[in-house]
């Protein structure tokens, strides 16, 4: 009985026939050799120094002639570099990788686990930035125990530090006359220990009374890095930028970015 042993598939360009008596011998050798290749270790050639086939009357057999056994494995090196040789379009996939690694947002290649504890903080952000927002929407002027001591305060360039001042700023809004609701999307918060930052994009929609079709009055960015103290989240900082209706009054003060 004859086996074709196809080394090629494991990474050499060579194959044999074996008769029965050396069947079980090489079997093994390739067996290891599958093994060790699919784990990453050597590939087969790396196992095999060389072979000679030799005929003796009907029967062809296969002389193998490995290598010293060795418990060393390869260094990652040798191994990329074996991967390379066996596998020309390695390369080309390294490179993709290499390129998309160097493109992608730093904070994707620094990417930390999530855990309950930071998802209960996430949730608990956003339930204070839409509260925040009910309260500015129905024209509350005391927002300040939103914020920490220190904050800052910046619309569209108006700058504004402590929680006097920034209250001072919402007491500058205008009531208006119908209701108006601020829709809060697209939020993006990324929680390190007591401290986290808060992008949203926000939208102020407008109905001067409940049978007259909603207006889309503004829209913007508002980036927020925000503080934990005593179990609660604070608005340590906050950007808010228009994208669109900014209010002419504002005009002379904004900043684009």
């Amino acid at each position: 009985m004859l086996v074709l042993l196809f080394s090629a598939a494991l990474g050499d360009s060579s194959y044999g026939f074996v008769t029965d008596s050396n069947c079980a011998q090489i079997l093994t050798l390739e067996f290891v050799a599958a093994r060790n290749w699919f784990r990453g270790t050597w590939p087969v050639s790396a196992l095999i120094r060389s072979y000679d086939y030799e005929k003796t009357g009907a029967t062809l057999s296969v002389v193998l002639r490995p290598y010293e056994h060795t418990s060393r494995r390869p260094s990652m090196l040798l191994r990329v570099l074996s991967a390379f040789r066996n596998h020309p379009w390695a390369g080309g996939v390294l490179a993709a990788f290499l390129v998309a690694l160097a493109a992608a947002p730093q904070e994707l290649v620094q990417h930390r686990p999530t855990t309950l504890s930071a998802l209960i903080d996430r949730a608990q952000i956003e339930d204070m930035l839409v509260e925040y927002y009910e309260g500015l929407s129905a024209g509350s002027t005391h927002l300040d125990s939103y914020y920490t001591d220190d904050a800052v305060l910046d619309v569209n360039g108006i700058v504004k530090q402590g929680k006097g001042p920034i209250d001072d700023l919402y007491k500058t809004i205008p009531k208006s006359k119908g209701t108006v609701h601020v829709l809060l999307t697209n939020p993006k918060i990324v929680v390190d220990g007591n401290s986290a930052t808060a992008d949203v994009i926000w939208t102020e929609v407008y109905s001067e009374t409940h049978g007259a079709a909603p207006q889309i009055l503004e829209q913007g960015r508002e980036h927020d890095e925000l503080a934990k103290l005593s179990d609660r989240w604070y608005l340590k900082k906050r950007v808010v930028t228009n994208d669109g209706g900014l209010p002419a009054t504002l005009e002379k003060y904004y900043k684009a970015r």
